[in-house]
């Protein structure tokens, strides 16, 4: 998994190019998708070119890159193809989100990145873990809960703020999932719901 925030559209030559932090590992030929507040599109990679300041910045000729209309600042190059919900067995993903929140630090406070980034949070379908206690039936991924099970959250306490009040975790997909290791009791994978932001916090 890789992403891509698009920092700077160039023309080198008779190329069109996107210029940006590379979070990952990417090679030529990949397929990707690129992620616009307009939508979504799929290309393949050309060539990866380093950046000559900063080995983690790289320059990204795409296939059918041909204008620099085509891609824009904050744009999210991504090989994770976008969610799709036509089976109820549909992984969770957030490409676009998950490329922009990996660049958060260089470009927050940036009006526009801030204002997509705002729109992606409150769009996104997240994960939210939970363990049942006590009997339940789980069938086309429905769950019927006994009379004597129970619902178990985990949470988020910062313990250097004595005020601030218990978190809940979201994840965006099952990879952010799995790297909380704590949620695994006894090497069993929780139970998720799919969760937007407002069902969360409502």
């Amino acid at each position: 998994r890789y992403s891509l925030l698009v920092d700077e559209v160039l023309t080198i030559g008779d190329r069109v190019a996107v210029r940006g932090k590379l979070y990952g590992s990417a090679k030529a030929s990949d397929q990707v998708y690129m992620y616009q507040p307009a939508g979504v599109s799929s290309d393949r990679i050309d060539r990866i070119v380093d950046d000559e300041e900063d080995p983690d910045v790289k320059i990204l000729y795409l296939r059918n890159l041909r204008s620099k209309t085509q891609l824009a600042k904050y744009d999210v190059i991504s090989n994770v193809a976008p969610m799709k919900r036509k089976t109820k067995r549909s992984l969770v993903e957030n490409p676009y989100l998950v490329g922009l929140m990996m660049a958060r630090n260089e470009h927050e406070g940036e009006k526009l990145f801030d204002d997509i980034l705002k729109h992606q949070v409150e769009s996104s379908i997240f994960l939210l873990p939970m363990h049942i206690r006590g009997n339940y039936k789980e069938e086309d991924g429905k769950l019927s809960l006994g009379a004597d099970s129970q619902l178990a959250f985990p949470t988020l306490h910062n313990n250097d703020v004595k005020d601030e009040d218990t978190m809940l975790p979201l994840f965006t997909d099952w990879s952010a999932l799995e790297r909380w290791q704590d949620l695994f009791v006894g090497g069993e994978k929780p139970k998720t719901l799919e969760v937007r932001l407002n069902d969360a916090i409502g």
